[in-house]
């Protein structure tokens, strides 16, 4: 089927939709229930308030629950196995590195609102962690810092591998009001990123790749990828920053971006003579997440003392 005919049919059933729920004499009832009510019907089921089950958020996929891995995504015994040439002081073997993942599929213990300090974090695989240990990844190090200051200290760590600026809004958005954090941390991402809702009901985190999957979801994956420019991908991270910067008025927010530690690796690499690369030997290593942690800390403490100067 060529581009014009899947076009034209395409048009057809959006018409149909259209007429048949915003064009007749009285709406449709969900909507006319929502326009009445907002709390009495859902008309997206991506946005419910509370902490959204991993499960959920990309194509219906699984995710590990309620246990402890040593292999995760792009980090595989087989790619280990493959790797030739190891970068000097390079701390990782097969046995090293440990995924905790709680009753929710996120990384790291069950989540509890019963700390004096909460804080939520939300962003891509560089956040989540791909080939590192709990332990070093820099959310981990940040609950570590802040400790000092607040020992009832919690991180709930949102973020989704591969996930996009949408779902770092999505998540922290939804999540608030249950966690109701002191701090927020979003660590944006590659902004050509988009979450997609295909005429199937899947809900897509698109990225660069090709997915699995059929015929139709690829053509959809298609036509929603001739959309993005950069252009696009600056209106669409806006957006974001605009969302979240309204939800958490009541919190400290912290906005950074994961490209910052490129910055990070180059000035080590410059020091150590190698890159710092994690156990997948695709994502950023120990020492870029421990000073990416310091980074963000240091930015945590001058906004707390400017607070406390206010009063």
């Amino acid at each position: 089927m060529d581009l014009i005919t899947r076009l034209t049919e395409q048009l057809k059933h959006i018409k149909t939709r259209l007429s048949s729920k915003w064009y007749a004499p009285d709406p449709a009832y969900e909507i006319s229930q929502w326009l009445q009510d907002k709390d009495s019907i859902q008309l997206s089921p991506w946005w419910t308030e509370g902490i959204p089950d991993m499960d959920l958020i990309n194509h219906g996929a699984g995710h590990p629950k309620n246990k402890t891995l040593k292999w995760f995504g792009h980090d595989t015994e087989q790619a280990f196995d493959s790797i030739k040439v190891t970068p000097k002081h390079w701390p990782f073997t097969k046995t090293n590195v440990n995924y905790t993942f709680n009753n929710l599929g996120y990384r790291g213990t069950d989540f509890t609102t019963d700390n004096k300090f909460r804080i939520l974090v939300s962003g891509c695989s560089h956040t989540f962690g791909i080939g590192l240990d709990d332990t070093q990844t820099w959310p981990a190090l940040i609950e570590r810092y802040i400790k000092a200051q607040h020992n009832d200290c919690k991180v709930f760590n949102l973020a989704c591998p591969g996930g996009s600026n949408d779902w770092i809004a999505r998540s922290i958005a939804c999540a608030y009001e249950t966690i109701k954090p002191h701090l927020v941390i979003a660590c944006w991402t590659y902004p050509n990123r988009r979450e997609a809702v295909w005429d199937s009901g899947y809900l897509w985190q698109l990225n660069t790749e090709i997915p699995g999957g059929q015929e139709s979801d690829i053509q959809e994956f298609k036509s929603w990828f001739m959309t993005i420019n950069e252009s696009a991908d600056y209106y669409n991270w806006m957006k974001n920053h605009w969302l979240i910067n309204k939800t958490c008025k009541d919190s400290m927010l912290i906005e950074t971006h994961c490209v910052k530690m490129n910055s990070i690796q180059n000035n080590l690499a410059d020091k150590v003579g190698g890159l710092d690369i994690a156990r997948d030997s695709k994502h950023f290593g120990p020492n870029i997440h421990k000073q990416f942690a310091k980074d963000i800390y240091e930015k945590y403490c001058a906004i707390q003392n400017a607070q406390e100067n206010i009063k």
